[in-house]
């Protein structure tokens, strides 16, 4: 048996209620970091951490209907706080990008 050899456990189990509940779970190894241990991460997509930031793509700019359907969008949106108008904008904005590009969102 060789002293160097290191090994990895590629494989976790769960509960077959678990896979029921939570069909769209994915499990993966983080690196190493204090001990000979990978760390094993379970995800899964019904986890809700909040809201996400609102994100704008630089190709946006590029076609002409997005500076339109921004300001027409943001001027409705008068006396609110800048966070407000962030929320409020990011609806409209998706369905915009959803119109135009067919949701470049996945295609990236």
């Amino acid at each position: 048996m060789r002293q160097n050899a290191a090994s990895r456990i590629d494989r976790i189990m769960v509960p077959e209620e678990l896979i029921r509940k939570f069909p769209d779970a994915r499990a993966f190894c983080k690196g190493r970091m204090f001990s000979d241990h990978y760390p094993i991460i379970l995800v899964t997509s019904q986890i809700k951490w909040g809201p996400t930031p609102f994100r704008s793509l630089d190709v946006w700019l590029s076609e002409p209907s997005f500076l339109r359907t921004f300001k027409k969008e943001w001027v409705q949106l008068e006396g609110l706080t800048l966070e407000q108008k962030l929320k409020r904008i990011k609806k409209p904005l998706k369905a915009w990008n959803k119109a135009v590009s067919g949701h470049i969102d996945y295609k990236i």
